[in-house]
């Protein structure tokens, strides 16, 4: 197993990569420290408690061939209860299936990213590459603009 790829999941049920990088493998918590030597599963294994908004699951963090080589024998595999929003869940039939819709989200997200800035610089508004897609909103309402819906935006979006 790569050291970036979705672990099988019980339940057919992963975390979006982005989300769970940021927010569980390097994420600060003062429950628990994960050493940097364990890798994130992306599968959800157990579903603890379930909101109307998100579920309380256990993720597994497990160890490569190649760290256990390094650092030693010892446990290979660490379990972490976390709160996930169910908007960042993928239900998936296989793990490559959820890689795949990941990565599809991802560069949705982006292009709608690119989209929005190449809308704002031709309503006068200027706004630079990198800043956060709300700051762009709030300089075009700023503006005295209206934030444009999904489907104007699709214009300038590129087809490559």
């Amino acid at each position: 197993m790569s050291d970036r790829d979705y672990e099988v999941s019980p339940l057919g049920i992963y975390i979006e990569r982005y989300w769970a990088d940021n927010n569980i493998a390097f994420g600060s918590n003062r429950y628990y420290r994960v050493p940097t030597y364990f890798k994130l599963s992306y599968g959800v294994q157990e579903i603890i408690h379930e909101t109307e908004k998100a579920i309380l699951a256990k993720v597994v963090f497990y160890r490569t061939e190649r760290d256990i080589g390094i650092y030693g024998e010892g446990e290979n595999f660490m379990h972490v209860e976390k709160w996930i929003p169910k908007s960042r869940l993928i239900y998936a039939s296989s793990p490559e299936e959820a890689k795949d819709i990941s990565l599809g989200r991802s560069r949705l997200a982006i292009s709608r990213y690119e989209a929005l800035v190449k809308w704002a610089r031709a309503h006068g508004v200027k706004v630079r590459e990198g800043w956060q897609y709300s700051t762009i909103e709030l300089r075009i309402l700023n503006k005295g603009l209206y934030i444009p819906d999904d489907d104007e935006l699709q214009q300038f979006i590129d087809n490559d």
